[in-house]
């Protein structure tokens, strides 16, 4: 257990925290580094749940608590917490060792009970051209939004935010909300002109987070990483959107919830199915169940499924629309894009 927990730190530094696949995070790498020859931070993140990321619970959970603790002399490594930009040396790890000594019972509690919901608003920014697309197919009948995973919500206001595409502008123009995306590749996507119509949005969550609840806020702050502040400041005006016009949460095992949200949506609007960085987390007899439960549900009305998810085949996380037209089932590869939303190649001509 220790050296396959090992293994996922040592994964999580060079794969993610470097910048391969997200944007990179110095103070993150280094700490998974040390942490994985670490048995005693090692015992103390494998009370993360079985389903759930150890190192980013663990490492979300120490920020969480550095929020209250900005005095610690940990806090001097974390732009989050008061700005601060001392560089990673030999006396980080130290400082987070000890911070976790101080805190065990408080990160232990952390991360055995929450899990990892990251909202990550600049993934709208790859969404936007994945539902224009999926809304020129159903001749801009308006949309019946359904984001398995909602977590806090904010990436069904995907509407309500401003975008810009290496200069070209769309969404929200008007929103506190701005992203910018960078395309790649030969295929430029289509971007609306106007407001891709929505009917209706719902969202599905065995958990979801309330924005209006301080606690749930500031984990969903914590979940950010350290470095990332252009993230975070995003996700608090999404969430003050949020606050305001809050979105319909489902909450419960998606298995057994989609089937009854589905119906709720209006026979004049097509199901737009969604999820991203979302099914990592089940097992693969639950993933088995959910594409059985999604045909299912596909046999009896038309469903658009946008799944934004890593490929091992293509060592990238990519966007596939899964169709089901008249009990048919066909899926196309869309594009591919970065983990934090930071750049968009389209695949489809």
């Amino acid at each position: 257990m220790t050296e396959d927990l090992a293994a996922e730190f040592r994964r999580f530094a060079e794969e993610d925290c470097s910048g391969r696949v997200g944007s990179p995070s110095p103070l993150y790498e280094h700490l998974s580094h040390r942490t994985a020859e670490d048995p005693a931070t090692l015992r103390l993140a494998a009370a993360a749940r079985e389903e759930q990321p150890a190192p980013m619970a663990l490492l979300a959970a120490v920020q969480y608590l550095l929020f209250e603790n900005p005095n610690h002399q940990l806090a001097a490594f974390y732009p989050s917490v008061d700005g601060a930009t001392q560089p990673v040396d030999d006396t980080t790890y130290p400082a987070f060792k000890e911070f976790c000594r101080a805190h065990e019972s408080e990160i232990r509690n952390l991360v055995s009970t929450r899990r990892v919901q990251t909202n990550t608003v600049r993934r709208s920014a790859c969404l936007l051209p994945a539902f224009e697309h999926v809304s020129r197919v159903v001749d801009r009948a308006p949309l019946g939004l359904v984001e398995i995973g909602a977590s806090a919500g904010l990436n069904l206001l995907w509407d309500r935010y401003g975008y810009s595409y290496d200069g070209q502008v769309a969404g929200d123009n008007s929103s506190p909300v701005r992203t910018e995306c960078e395309l790649r590749g030969e295929i430029a996507p289509s971007l609306p002109d106007e407001a891709v119509p929505i009917g209706s949005r719902r969202g599905v969550d065995l958990h979801p987070l309330d924005v209006t609840d301080d606690e749930d806020g500031r984990w969903l702050d914590a979940l950010i990483w350290p470095e990332h502040q252009k993230r975070r400041a995003n996700l608090r005006r999404a969430t003050e959107i949020a606050a305001d016009q809050p979105p319909t949460i489902h909450e419960g095992d998606v298995l057994d919830t989609l089937e009854r949200v589905v119906e709720e949506i209006p026979a004049n609007q097509p199901v737009c199915l969604y999820n991203t960085y979302v099914l990592y987390q089940l097992s693969d007899a639950q993933r088995a169940d959910l594409y059985d439960l999604v045909s299912k549900i596909g046999a009896q009305r038309d469903i658009y499924w946008l799944s934004c998810e890593w490929a091992m085949d293509i060592a990238s996380p990519v966007i596939t629309l899964h169709r089901y037209e008249n009990g048919v089932h066909s899926a196309e590869l869309l594009a591919r894009f970065h983990g934090h939303g930071e750049w968009l190649e389209w695949l489809r001509r």
